[in-house]
């Protein structure tokens, strides 16, 4: 049975490889590649906090390429705060982030959005729903942007 798969998929993928022709500069079917979100205006590396009231939240970024790593901490006025660690990717204009953090002596991942505005970050909101027990925005395209209280980059403590 492995074998007749084998069979079928090899003139598949062979067909998918081309025939190794390439195309002019001009040719329509020629696929772009978007390398807008290799080389950033702004260097991302660093220190944020943004200020609501009596509300913070602190985010240290690591920058690599298009890979983010680092940490984010939400302290709320008389609210459970939490803190935690970031992973995710630049694309264009947008981080896309995983928040694996601790609240209330339990783990919990969900997803996060910053829209670069100069050196500036405004993070996404918009509905939210569940994947298995993680927390992902519905429509990540029609996502709103704090952009009245953005991160401002800051000294690192």
């Amino acid at each position: 049975m492995n074998l007749k798969i084998f069979l079928y998929l090899v003139p598949v993928f062979m067909s998918a490889c081309g025939s190794g022709i390439k195309s002019g500069p001009n040719d329509p079917n020629e696929t772009k590649l978007d390398t807008s979100s290799k080389t950033l205006p702004v260097d991302l590396n660093g220190c944020y906090l943004m200020n609501i009231g009596k509300d913070t939240a602190k985010l240290h970024l690591e920058v690599e390429g298009i890979h983010v790593s680092g940490t984010l901490s939400y302290k709320r006025f008389e609210k459970d705060s939490n803190s935690g660690t970031i992973d995710g990717i630049i694309e264009g204009e947008k981080i896309k982030l995983w928040y694996r953090f601790a609240s209330e002596g339990k783990i919990s991942v969900r997803e996060v959005y910053f829209k670069i505005v100069g050196g500036k970050l405004a993070e996404g909101y918009g509905d939210i729903g569940l994947r298995n027990d993680t927390a992902i925005f519905k429509y990540p395209s029609t996502l709103n942007y704090e952009e009245k209280h953005p991160y401002l980059k800051t000294a690192c403590e």
